[in-house]
């Protein structure tokens, strides 16, 4: 009875040992996966194009600085499609730091949005991936066949 229970204990700690160790990795995958399966489009390696019913799209990242500890970029969209409104929303890829509103505004001509932010600094990851979901009002543009993604350094 003694060897039973010995046994018993062995396998629940080193159960709890194996939870403790892969648990976070298992969880962080499952919560900044690829639920919708759209493949990933990288803004800063030569920005993302496409084109939605005769309508083209480009997007395009670029990094403007690093200030009190926050990384600025400035995200450029051009399209032939006419929006009323258009904003995005910054969210964790790699894993979930929040939602934060990426405010586009019209850069002179028709067609054409640009828009200044800040990416949050992840102290957990050496880089933290990013996305933003372009949105007109509440709703996701479904003109947009790719997770929009970026990365920002972190630490």
């Amino acid at each position: 009875m003694v060897i039973i229970r010995a046994i018993c204990v062995v396998v629940l700690v080193v159960g709890l040992l194996a939870l403790a160790v892969l648990g976070p990795r298992w969880l962080m995958d499952q919560s900044a996966g690829n639920p919708d399966g759209q493949a990933a489009c990288d803004l800063q390696d030569d920005g993302c194009r496409w084109q939605y019913d005769r309508e083209y799209w480009q997007v395009s990242l670029t990094e403007t600085g690093f200030a009190n500890g926050l990384h600025e970029f400035r995200l450029d969209l051009s399209t032939d499609a006419r929006l009323p409104r258009l904003h995005g929303v910054l969210r964790g890829e790699s894993m979930y730091l929040g939602e934060y509103p990426v405010v586009m505004k019209t850069a002179g001509q028709p067609g054409h949005w640009t828009a200044t932010f800040t990416a949050p600094l992840c102290t957990v990851q050496e880089e933290m991936v990013w996305r933003i979901e372009l949105m007109s009002g509440n709703e996701p543009l479904a003109q947009v066949p790719y997770r929009l993604t970026f990365t920002a350094p972190g630490r």
